[in-house]
């Protein structure tokens, strides 16, 4: 008997020795544990029962386990929320992760593979489904969905209406949509793309299974077989440098004199290793090959976007390519020679003291020349060398034929149009707008072309029925190449637009004569409508459908090109 009262008598003081102790970790979180402590000893001196005390000791513990996870979540959440205030915001890794997987479906589920999606679009969606960038500290939409790079592309697009900030648009990056497309299913998750070989992708057929699991662990683990690493591109130094195509060309390298007449020089030697194409305008069809100079200058512009663009892709080659040495820089031109094989050009580092491009040209290999050897040795066999630039943005070519079911937007760009690019119209259509201005200027070769350019906009804005009369022929002349490009599609010529990377279309715009086209208008597709972005002389809408192909149409041709037309 008296040995278990010996016993009970010792629980009971282990029992109470444990809550005294945890009461004293709760009074460093600021709670007293004086009342506690006092109903334990009563209750150890009332009651002759161990297991009360214990029941009641337990209770006591739990409370103050409670308490003391509520204070520790105060100081955590007041931490969180200095952070917030004081830094800069951004996400940790397990919010990426979550949130990651919940925008790419949002995204996925209202717009179609690919395609690109505006920032508007993008932050209703959002908010519908519980997500708000402020909530994680973000002033800016933009700064929310940078942190989510890995999954999408980025761009901003010219707003329809003048003057207005451009379009911020996103899309879910290539390698995304791919396996979106292979799984079949709007459920995919970018953040199920794990090193977990046994990865379960349960509802999906089983040889489904295999194929998405080879092409996940592909993306994360390429297979070392596929060499899919690209080699740095030899432009990357212009990566992010503003300049016209011509100061980004000069720049990347210098053009040693060929025929005494340097970069010219080497154009026409081009122009006669290319397949044989009229290079020029008019009665000046020879004189310094201004077609074939302006498809140089804007080709490279474009093959450098697209590595600056994919820099981040693994599965990139890039298009103007470094041999392994970087000793060499090569590149697609685009043509072909006579026996319709690749032109390239091929370029030497620089060494010359003084000069700061960085290559120096040495020739274009091509099928019949020996500095194809230079190339086959150190950039490798034809199927490993660059390929020519590419202005397809989805690999669509829909991009290239006229949508007869889209419209055409009413233009808000006529000061745009009529004013500012006046120089742009044709001198017989600007007299007879009853224009007061002396036209005698424009046969005056003494006159400097801007300051003519700047007058005669100064009077147009100033003379505001000669702009409607103005406006009223070019609607006139929209109307005309509507009803021809439903009799002929290729009446509507597709042009790569170098200010805004992208491809757009040409209408024929006859202003003075319906049987002769005086100028184009140039549309952007957006969201379904056709923009009325700007208009080109015949000589620009020339230059820049022939990036692409060389037109093939009844209205631009290069024989009724005037060659004294402006080119900007």
């Amino acid at each position: 008997m008296i040995k278990k009262i010996i016993t009970a008598l010792a629980a009971i003081t282990s029992v109470v020795h444990v809550v005294l102790k945890k009461n004293k970790k709760v009074e460093h979180a600021g709670v007293s544990t004086l009342d506690t402590q006092k109903e334990i000893d009563a209750d150890a001196k009332k009651s002759s029962s161990t297991d009360k005390v214990v029941e009641k000791a337990n209770v006591q513990k739990k409370c103050a386990n409670n308490m003391n996870s509520k204070t520790r979540a105060e100081v955590d959440n007041s931490k969180t929320k200095e952070n917030v205030i004081n830094s800069e915001p951004t996400l940790n890794a397990s919010q990426k992760t979550e949130l990651g997987d919940k925008i790419l479906k949002i995204i996925a589920g209202i717009s179609s593979a690919g395609s690109w999606c505006q920032f508007t679009n993008v932050a209703t969606n959002l908010s519908a489904n519980g997500i708000s960038y402020k909530d994680f500290g973000f002033p800016k939409l933009s700064l929310f969905l940078n942190e989510f790079a890995d999954y999408f592309d980025f761009r901003q697009t010219p707003s329809p209406k003048e003057g207005a900030a451009p379009n911020s648009e996103l899309r879910i990056k290539a390698h995304f949509v791919q396996l979106i497309q292979n799984s079949n299913s709007s459920s995919f998750s970018a953040n199920s793309i794990n090193a977990d070989e046994n990865h379960s992708y349960a509802g999906l057929h089983p040889q489904k299974q295999k194929n998405l699991q080879i092409s996940m662990s592909d993306f994360i683990h390429p297979r070392v077989e596929k060499k899919i690493t690209p080699m740095k591109s030899a432009a990357s130094f212009l990566f992010g440098k503003e300049g016209s195509a011509t100061e980004k060309l000069m720049a990347f390298a210098i053009f040693p004199n060929s025929n005494n007449d340097g970069f010219f020089g080497n154009i026409e030697k081009l122009s006669q290793i290319a397949l044989e194409e009229t290079w020029g305008f008019g009665d000046d069809a020879g004189h310094k090959y201004p077609i074939l100079k302006s498809y140089f200058i804007y080709t490279f512009e474009r093959l450098v976007y697209e590595d600056e663009k994919n820099k981040y892709n693994p599965n990139w080659k890039t298009k103007i390519r470094l041999s392994n040495d970087g000793k060499y820089a090569l590149f697609n031109t685009g043509l072909v020679d006579q026996y319709f094989e690749p032109i390239f050009a091929l370029f030497l580092k620089n060494k010359i003291s003084g000069i700061t491009s960085e290559w120096v040209f040495l020739d274009f290999p091509n099928s019949k020349d020996n500095s194809m050897g230079t190339v086959y040795k150190y950039f490798g066999k034809d199927r490993d060398l660059p390929e020519p630039a590419n202005y397809l943005e989805h690999n669509n070519n829909s991009e290239l034929i006229y949508n007869l079911d889209y419209p055409i937007s009413k233009s808000n760009n006529w000061e745009h149009i009529i004013a500012e690019n006046c120089d742009r119209l044709p001198v017989e259509l600007l007299k007879n707008s009853g224009l007061p201005f002396d036209f005698s200027r424009f046969v005056d070769t003494s006159i400097n072309k801007e300051r003519r350019h700047e007058e005669l906009m100064e009077v147009l804005k100033n003379s505001p029925e000669s702009c409607r009369r103005i406006k009223f022929a070019i609607e006139n002349a929209i109307g005309l190449a509507l009803k021809r490009v439903r009799w002929n599609f290729k009446t509507a010529i597709p042009i790569y637009y170098p200010r805004f990377h992208k491809i757009c279309l040409l209408l024929p715009l006859c202003l003075c004569d319906e049987k002769k086209a005086d100028a184009a208008l140039v549309l952007d597709s957006v969201n379904g409508i056709y923009i009325q972005r700007t208009i080109f002389t015949l000589k620009m809408a020339y230059n820049d459908a022939r990036l692409i192909t060389r037109p093939d149409s009844d209205w631009l041709e290069t024989s009724k090109i005037d060659p004294t037309q402006e080119e900007n």
